[in-house]
């Protein structure tokens, strides 16, 4: 196929545009590697859409992400256009999840920690600290 250029949406939220180089189809099964930039998000609802795709990648989840065809390209960039016509209305379900659990945060210190405790909050008290220290993965 060449150059394989996808539009990619999580939750009706368009994340940007991913494209797949060197791109070949064979029988079977096919892993086609996507490169692109996220688009900026601005409104509280596709920013919680966002948080939400990328903290289950950190958490080793997978997010339904649906890939769209845009177009088709020959490896020097010139559209081929019939295949391009046949695969527009193409919609893919991709699992966007890591392929190693992240687990970011090593520890986390509390030096000092102070629970308030009332009558309507017995069971959930209140909880403050001066002091929280957290160690992260390099």
């Amino acid at each position: 196929l060449g150059i394989v250029v996808f539009d990619l949406v999580y939750q009706n939220v368009y994340l940007g545009t991913g494209m797949g180089f060197n791109t070949n189809i064979v029988p079977g099964s096919n892993n086609i590697t996507l490169s692109g930039v996220l688009v900026p998000q601005t409104t509280p609802t596709n920013l919680a859409s966002v948080l939400q795709c990328f903290t289950n990648y950190i958490n080793f989840e997978s997010s339904p992400v649906i890939a769209m065809d845009k177009s088709t390209l020959q490896p020097y960039g010139s559209q081929i256009s019939w295949l391009s016509q046949g695969l527009e209305s193409l919609q893919l379900t991709v699992p966007f999840k890591s392929t190693t659990p992240i687990n970011p945060i090593r520890s986390i210190q509390i030096e000092s920690m102070a629970l308030a405790f009332t009558p309507e909050s017995a069971w959930t008290p209140r909880t403050d600290s001066n002091t929280v220290l957290a160690t992260m993965r390099e």
